[in-house]
């Protein structure tokens, strides 16, 4: 694990990322929501990757779900795809696909999958993302 000194509460486009993906009434989500407040980015997945780890305080509430009794590696609880130019899938190219991840009933990372030649050096704009 990285030394606490490293994390840093999540910026505005981190932050307002999850929020979106989080925005809609399903099961658990007003936990996950609940969350953010204390979510801090822990550090990216590699160097130049925009994915990045998150942790969340001890205290916080704990998503639960079926899927959440399935193991160690987490689960996925949000996800969108992302368009080069934010229109409806149909009319655009794919670039991707970015995740939100839970594992132990907290916020655990945000992945972003690129599907392209070359790997994305930030995260996508809201307005490039698949509507649910």
């Amino acid at each position: 694990m990285l030394p606490k000194t490293r994390y840093r509460p999540l910026n505005p486009t981190e932050r307002a990322l999850i929020e979106h993906m989080l925005r809609a009434d399903l099961p658990g989500y007003a936990t996950l929501r609940a969350q953010l407040p204390s979510a801090l980015h822990v550090a990216h997945w590699f160097p130049g990757s925009p994915s990045f780890d998150i942790q969340v305080a001890d205290d916080a509430p704990l998503y639960h779900d079926e899927s959440t009794k399935s193991g160690d590696i987490g689960n996925i609880v949000g996800a969108h795809g992302v368009y080069r130019d934010g229109s409806h899938p149909v009319d655009s190219e794919q670039i991707g696909d970015i995740f939100l991840w839970v594992k132990g009933g907290r916020l655990a990372a945000l992945e972003y999958a690129w599907a392209s030649e070359r790997m994305p050096l930030t995260l996508p704009a809201i307005s490039q993302l698949s509507a649910d």
